[in-house]
């Protein structure tokens, strides 16, 4: 009876203990193990991992709302001169006090200014 209660206890403590790794998944995923922020002549770097997720987050035929929403989420802003022309979006991905990295989003849309193609890059600004 006893070995019962202990084992009842053990998958009470152990079973009920809460794991989100949802957050460590993001960043393995989104970025490479050797990222490191590197001096070159281009401070723009293609994202092409970020690409991917985006394209897939928001496949063709997807309302410029949609993507417009997800960048306000992330205080960010957006920017479309015409209907059917190319929208810009960019968010902070991260900054110190003299280091900024920046999410610079294209969407290409179609006549019916939707989303076509998403591409992203990473903008490294420093003083």
């Amino acid at each position: 009876m006893k070995s019962i209660a202990s084992a009842f206890a053990a998958f009470l403590l152990f079973g009920c203990i809460s794991v989100d790794n949802r957050e460590k998944i993001a960043v393995a995923t989104l970025y490479p193990d050797n990222a490191s922020v590197t001096q070159s002549k281009s401070p723009l770097h293609p994202a092409p991992v970020l690409t991917s997720a985006l394209n897939v987050k928001f496949p063709p035929g997807t309302a410029l709302e949609n993507l417009k929403n997800y960048v306000e989420k992330l205080n960010g802003s957006c920017n479309q001169v015409q209907s059917g022309q190319p929208m810009r979006c960019s968010f902070v991905e991260s900054s110190t006090v003299c280091i900024r990295t920046t999410i610079s989003i294209t969407a290409q849309t179609n006549s019916l200014n939707t989303i076509e193609h998403l591409d992203a890059v990473r903008i490294f600004d420093g003083c």
